[in-house]
């Protein structure tokens, strides 16, 4: 038999195994996805129609959900450092889950943010639509 640390270090390489097979096969973006099925955590409770891109180890990630606008405030607020830009109109930068970025804007919305360097995080909900935009850039 086997000493019991050639035991343990096998079980500890399983385990490493084993994190990045999930990590690497988790989906990097979808769209229309549900609250409960979505990969993305922490979204108000009536999020709906998720979209989202998350390119894991790399500095990009976005998604947009339908919500309601207080619920929107009340989820944009719970990200340390976030504040409000404008409470009439916005435009953040949005990576699609086709993984295309451009800019969204709305001239009857709500934008938070905080930007240090090259790092953020941007919030927006479109009143209209009742869709909400977050994306976060870092190194």
């Amino acid at each position: 038999m086997p000493p019991a640390r050639n035991l343990i270090a096998f079980a500890g390489l399983l385990i490493v195994g084993g994190c990045f097979v999930v990590f690497w096969n988790r989906p990097t973006h979808g769209y229309g996805y549900t609250r409960d099925a979505s990969p993305v955590y922490g979204l108000p409770e009536d999020a709906s129609d998720i979209d989202f891109y998350d390119y894991g180890y790399m500095p990009n990630t976005a998604f947009s959900f339908q919500t309601t606008e207080a619920n929107f405030n009340t989820w944009s607020r719970t990200f340390s450092g976030i504040s409000l830009i404008s409470d009439r109109s916005g435009s953040i930068y949005y990576i699609e889950p086709t993984g295309e970025g451009h800019a969204v804007s709305t001239a009857d919305g709500i934008e938070y943010g905080w930007t240090e360097e090259d790092r953020g995080q941007h919030t927006l909900y479109d009143r209209p639509s009742g869709r909400a935009y977050y994306w976060s850039h870092t190194r």
